[in-house]
């Protein structure tokens, strides 16, 4: 089973996600259409639309939740709030500040680390698909270094933390490997 999850970095800097959607994620079965989808985003309403749109083609979860209680519901957003690993980080000691492993989400340097220690715990899924809604480039380390920047209306796909593909406005494509 092949999981993904979508993220979208607001024009203030901040993130959300959504559910975990669970089967058929990679090239070939949903991946071309959630990067489609997430083409087409160009605020948070538009996100929740394309979302909910995808949701109801493939997976239903909605129509599975109606029955819960609300706190008990699986199909959703996540806003990662300031006290989590996105938007900011706690403050740290001069030492740590120079070490690139202990920041993760960082609005003063706009670099997401995707970093082996945190990736099972923060994200999961086997696929990420990214896109930044805002005007600043945000910088991506995935976990063997590479870097690539996220450009505003750029959708950046990942698999297991590592870069997969780069997607910017008007169609030009970056692919790191064949292997995802």
């Amino acid at each position: 089973m092949t999981r993904g999850t979508a993220y979208c970095i607001l024009e203030d800097g901040s993130c959300i996600s959504c559910c975990e959607f669970n089967g058929d994620m990679y090239p070939g079965g949903h991946y071309e259409e959630m990067v489609e989808r997430l083409q087409r985003v160009t605020s948070r309403q538009t996100f929740d639309q394309e979302i909910i749109a995808f949701d109801a083609a493939n997976f239903q979860y909605q129509d599975e939740d109606k029955e819960l209680p609300v706190e008990r519901r699986y199909f959703g957003f996540n806003t990662w709030d300031p006290d989590k690993v996105f938007t900011l980080r706690p403050p740290r000691p001069p030492e740590e500040e120079a070490d690139p492993k202990t920041a993760r989400w960082r609005r003063d340097d706009g670099v997401v680390n995707i970093e082996d220690s945190a990736y099972f715990e923060l994200y999961f899924s086997d696929y990420l698909f990214w896109i930044n809604l805002g005007d600043d480039p945000v910088r991506f380390v995935d976990r063997d270094g590479k870097e690539t920047e996220l450009e505003k209306g750029a959708v950046l796909t990942m698999n297991f933390g590592h870069l997969c593909q780069h997607q910017a406005p008007g169609g030009c494509t970056t692919t790191w490997t064949d292997e995802f």
